[in-house]
């Protein structure tokens, strides 16, 4: 199947880490080609044909699955037929009920995931985003604008809150426990499409701690909440739902994983987003919110 993306079809949207086209049918999207941004600083993980058709296997309850790419070249090709992305529904409806079991699948989706064995090829094959949060932590910038944010958050946390997230930082970068999911996301999750809802994974898989792949998504879910405001009740059901799915919560850690994710973003807008002019204060004083959750004494 080749892919149109001429003009009339097709809308290419993205940064300098990631350019993603889209070409929609009546149902919604109905292919998306995503190829790393000129300033993404490492292709794909090269894909594992034999590791591939293990998860394009999986299936779990509510038949919900994982979506496989295609390579052409350095690019990949999904072909979802239909749906929407999670995250552009929140964005359009907010934390409806209806987004309550494709986010549940998406808790079982990534536990299946860390259940396969890591193959030989990925031995020592990191997660990208917490490669690029890890150099922007210790201050290894290639432009000054992702330098001013991290000095912005830096000062904002003080030395201690800076050093709890660089604990943490270390400790979730150390961990090994198999094979991850290495981008899960909102945006990744397409609910509605003909094959049900499916996850997009295979551009990332790497080897590294599960409570990555969890924290990332409720990281998310706690920054669109801040962002978006709404009823708290029905977000919290979201975050409870991807934990009744996965079966295993973060324990007390959970405030400090979502810090890392949402400092992650904070680093690839600033990195990779050319038009964004505004400063980060916003975004430094929530970090410092959670920071101090995290912090405070139980």
């Amino acid at each position: 199947m080749s892919v149109d993306t001429s003009p009339r079809h097709a809308a290419e949207r993205g940064t300098a880490l990631l350019r993603t086209t889209e070409v929609r049918g009546p149902g919604g999207i109905g292919v998306l080609r995503r190829l790393p941004g000129p300033r993404a600083p490492r292709p794909f993980v090269p894909p594992e044909p034999g590791l591939h058709r293990r998860l394009a296997r999986i299936r779990v309850p509510g038949d919900a699955r994982l979506a496989l790419p295609r390579s052409r070249g350095p690019a990949r090709v999904y072909y979802v037929d239909g749906g929407e992305s999670v995250a552009k529904a929140l964005l359009a409806h907010g934390p409806v009920a209806g987004l309550v079991e494709p986010v549940r699948s998406l808790g079982r989706l990534l536990r299946a995931v860390h259940a396969v064995s890591a193959p030989a090829a990925l031995a020592g094959e990191r997660p990208p985003g917490l490669e690029r949060l890890g150099d922007w932590l210790a201050g290894r910038h290639q432009q000054a604008y992702p330098a001013y944010a991290q000095a912005m958050i830096r000062r904002r946390l003080g030395p201690a809150g800076w050093a709890l997230v660089r604990e943490h930082y270390e400790r979730l970068a150390a961990a090994q426990t198999g094979l991850v999911h290495g981008a899960a996301g909102l945006g990744a999750m397409i609910v509605g499409s003909a094959q049900g809802d499916v996850l997009l994974t295979g551009e990332d898989l790497a080897v590294g701690d599960w409570r990555m792949d969890v924290g990332w998504v409720i990281g998310e879910l706690v920054e669109l909440r801040w962002q978006l405001g709404g009823d708290g009740p029905s977000w919290q059901r979201l975050i409870q739902a991807l934990l009744d799915g996965y079966g295993h919560d973060l324990g007390p850690d959970w405030p400090m994983i979502a810090v890392l994710r949402i400092l992650l973003h904070v680093h690839d807008i600033a990195s990779y987003v050319d038009w964004f002019q505004a400063g980060f204060d916003h975004y430094a004083g929530f970090v410092a919110f959670l920071v101090g959750l995290a912090s405070a004494p139980s």
